[in-house]
């Protein structure tokens, strides 16, 4: 078993490395004109959002356990031409969401056995 810091460490090189891979390849899966077809409102409505806040957007997104982390990176690379989203600013909003839950997750769960293995 790890132990939690290197855990930690491992799991946030991961998460940015993934979000970056997904990032750069939404911008040519050409999904874009599909979602654009298909959703218009919801994309608007991202839209908005993501040019008034992209940050907290992209840090809320990823801090939530039951929505896809991928899904706002992909979003972002979708919309940058409208928006102008930053593969940075996506980045960080992403690792500050995703790193949070998940010390919670790992730090939290290393206590939670630490205290059961001591009764």
């Amino acid at each position: 078993m790890f132990p939690p810091v290197l855990l930690f460490v491992i799991n946030a090189i991961v998460i940015v490395t993934s979000s970056t891979i997904v990032y750069y390849c939404g911008r040519y899966l050409g999904f874009d004109q599909v979602f654009a077809q298909k959703y218009p409102e919801q994309l608007n409505k991202l839209s908005r959002s993501l040019k008034k806040k992209e940050l907290l957007v992209c840090t809320r997104w990823s801090f939530f356990p039951l929505v896809p982390t991928g899904m706002i990176c992909y979003a972002s690379s979708v919309l940058r031409v409208r928006v102008r989203v930053r593969v940075r600013k996506c980045l960080v909003g992403v690792s500050l969401g995703e790193n949070g839950i998940c010390a919670v997750y790992i730090f939290g769960g290393n206590m939670l056995l630490t205290a059961m293995n001591s009764f």
